[in-house]
């Protein structure tokens, strides 16, 4: 497929401060990728690991120790910002509040670039379309609800035609309800529009439930890179293995909690053979989370087990003794 943003060994590193003798501490370590026109990439990994660096570093907002960033072929890491026609969606939205609705979604229009087809009016209706956001053109982003401002946010950066959108966390301000609202419009929106999306995040299930691709990153580097079932199926790393979801390490092994399945009575214990494991264990504690309950267990031999069950079995109660079985094939092994 057509790449429309490509890294080449992108290194980005921050002097150390003598004063406070800290050494020069490398944000971004080696960072390469490539993604094609019109993907959702996302970039995922805890605080610190350096996926904002490298969206900033994509932006123009930080400039690069090393290496080499393409816009649809072009080199543009030597480029200030307002000559990358890429657009950005901050954790704030950075809204203007004494604009309207339509004044902030044409206020990029009024730049030196040029983007996409269409008079500037024509542009603004259409993305106000895109956005669901007709009617509201008049009011103020203090009238507006939190996933009204995100889409505002989002028209703006889009009418300007990108082509790549930068998202840098732009659910973590709503509420658990709200987010998942807007990461299925969010995800409509990209298929809708066919902007590509680069998005960072620190939530799993976001990455998981949006992204064509996706890469973990670690410590300044991409730890593992691909489709999310892929990565959470065969992780590469213990490190992408926890990261991704919850992990049981049993013997050396790791085994997802919904693959573990748990029984009350002895006589219900399977039978080991080659492809099946089974051990005895005494319930911890039980946790209800709507349609599946987590049922925390302790070995005979030691170490505890998280169990992922319907809500409708048990309930589990702390003291139970309980039999837990899986299948060889669901152990994760190798693991770096």
């Amino acid at each position: 497929m057509d790449p429309v943003l490509e890294l080449a060994d992108v290194t980005k590193e921050f002097a150390g401060d003598a004063a406070r003798r800290s050494v020069p501490h490398k944000a971004v370590d080696r960072v390469s990728f490539t993604i094609p026109r019109g993907a959702f990439f996302s970039l995922l990994g805890p605080s610190g690991c350096g996926k904002t660096t490298t969206l900033r570093l994509i932006a123009g907002f930080e400039s690069a120790t090393s290496g080499e960033i393409r816009l649809s072929g072009r080199r543009v890491d030597h480029l200030p910002p307002y000559r990358r026609n890429v657009n950005t969606v901050f954790q704030s939205y950075a809204l203007f509040p004494h604009l309207t609705v339509q004044g902030n979604i044409e206020f990029g229009l009024h730049g030196e670039r040029r983007n996409g087809s269409g008079s500037p009016a024509e542009r603004v209706r259409r993305v106000l379309e895109q956005l669901d956001l007709t009617g509201k053109e008049s009011r103020k982003p203090s009238q507006l609800s939190g996933g009204e401002r995100q889409r505002v946010a989002l028209a703006r950066a889009l009418v300007l035609s990108p082509d790549v959108l930068l998202l840098d966390e732009p659910l973590s301000a709503l509420d658990p309800q709200l987010r998942q609202q807007v990461r299925a419009e969010l995800r409509d929106l990209q298929r809708k529009t066919g902007v590509t999306f680069l998005f960072v995040t620190h939530d799993q299930d976001e990455a998981l439930s949006l992204s064509d691709t996706l890469a973990v990153m670690r410590a300044g580097r991409i730890e593992q890179m691909g489709p999310p079932a892929e990565l959470y199926r065969a992780p590469r790393t213990r490190f992408v293995a926890s990261f991704l979801g919850s992990i049981n390490w049993i013997g050396g092994a790791g085994v997802r909690p919904e693959a573990i399945r748990i029984t009350r009575s002895a006589s219900d214990r399977p039978m080991e053979n080659a492809s099946l494991r089974s051990a005895p264990a005494i319930v911890e504690s039980a946790a209800f989370l709507g349609p599946v309950a987590h049922v925390s267990a302790r070995l005979a031999e030691g170490g505890s087990i998280t169990v992922r069950v319907s809500s409708t079995e048990g309930p589990y109660r702390p003291g139970e003794s309980v039999c837990l079985s899986w299948n060889v094939a669901d152990e994760l092994r190798g693991l770096l």
